[in-house]
């Protein structure tokens, strides 16, 4: 009798075009606080009957107010009286998991609340639910195995504090959530320098510091963002000791020559390029048959290198060379033979050799 009336009234409700929201046991859905008794709640989900929603399943009885909005779980859909059963509670922990697992796939900080400590880390409220942060992953180091009066202070200072952290470790089967700090300073600070980089192009002149002299070039900072100057870009002069001209602290002004791309890389920068080209210089001045002079650079097995001018340098074939006394250092008079700026390539011969 009583499942005939319902469909009765069911038909006569579709045919005023009034339409309920089907809701089972196990749902997360968004009602409306109808009324507030002495012990429960009326709450609106857009069904037939308007859910029951006991005190004992609400963590803030400030949020059960006529009109207000709320988050709730379906316990038991409509009985038999047509009744449901529902619980804030279990919505915010089924909610907060839901963000959890959404946070730790999308590479996302969240806040933490300390609450207290085990011998491993500190216990913390994420989200309303307990999670766990070993010392090892906090930013201030605390060490496990200090157990003095240091220690207990530390101890104290940290509890209270909110603190930002990414979820490392998620398992709602177990209730297990680890969270790092350094992890989240660490995705942080890589967001940081997208955006930094972001702003850059080829071709910018930048003031960096350098951090550190490599066997390769030159580790620098630029607003906290590491950066290199392979040591081919040091200097137009061709000197195996250039790195030695430089130090940690050392301020320089650079240029932008390469960018990092999505596949990854580094920010690679040029202080030779912030001056002029020796080669473009002589297109000006150096013709072809043109006598000029030069200084014996070095002395090799296969020539002599001869500096025209800082940064342009050339090589005076062995065979040439032997007919002659030299010593490193010495000027010679040569004579432009030919000269390619595109493959910086110049050649030239002793002016008094015919």
């Amino acid at each position: 009798m009583y499942s005939q009336k319902k469909s009765v009234m069911q038909n006569l409700l579709q045919k005023d075009g009034i339409q309920f929201v089907r809701v089972k046991r196990g749902d997360v859905v968004e009602g409306t606080v109808v009324s507030v008794s002495a012990r429960e709640a009326l709450v609106d989900l857009g069904s037939k009957a308007e859910g029951i929603l006991p005190f004992s399943e609400v963590d803030d009885l400030s949020c059960l107010k006529p009109g207000a909005k709320i988050l709730v779980y379906v316990i038991t859909p409509e009985d038999r009286r047509g009744q449901l059963l529902l619980s804030v509670q279990r919505a915010r922990i089924i909610n907060a998991w839901a963000q959890l697992e959404e946070s730790l796939t999308q590479n996302q900080i969240l806040e933490a609340k300390i609450k207290g400590f085990n011998k491993g880390g500190c216990l913390v409220d994420i989200l309303g639910l307990q999670g766990f942060l070993p010392f090892s992953l906090l930013m201030s180091g605390i060490d496990s195995e200090d157990n003095g009066e240091h220690y207990q202070k530390n101890l104290e200072r940290l509890k209270g504090q909110t603190v930002q952290v990414k979820v490392v470790e998620l398992d709602p089967q177990q209730r297990r959530i680890i969270v790092s700090e350094r992890d989240a300073f660490r995705v942080a600070r890589a967001a940081e320098i997208s955006q930094l980089v972001e702003k850059l192009k080829v071709g910018d002149l930048l003031s960096v510091q350098v951090k550190e002299v490599l066997p390769f070039g030159l580790l620098v900072d630029y607003q906290g963002v590491e950066a290199l100057v392979p040591q081919e870009e040091l200097s137009w002069q061709e000197d195996d000791n250039s790195l030695f001209n430089f130090h940690p602290g050392q301020d320089l002004e650079v240029k932008v020559i390469e960018l990092p791309t999505d596949g990854g890389g580094q920010i690679k920068l040029s202080l030779r390029q912030v001056s002029d080209d020796p080669w473009l210089k002589l297109k000006a001045s150096f013709d072809e048959g043109r006598e000029i002079r030069g200084r014996i650079k070095k002395i090799t097995s296969f020539g002599l290198v001869i500096e025209i001018s800082p940064g342009v340098e050339t090589l005076l074939p062995l065979s040439i060379a032997k007919e002659r006394e030299v010593n490193l250092g010495d000027e010679l008079e040569l004579k432009i033979k030919t000269l390619d700026l595109a493959s910086r390539r110049l050649e030239v011969e002793p002016a008094d050799l015919n």
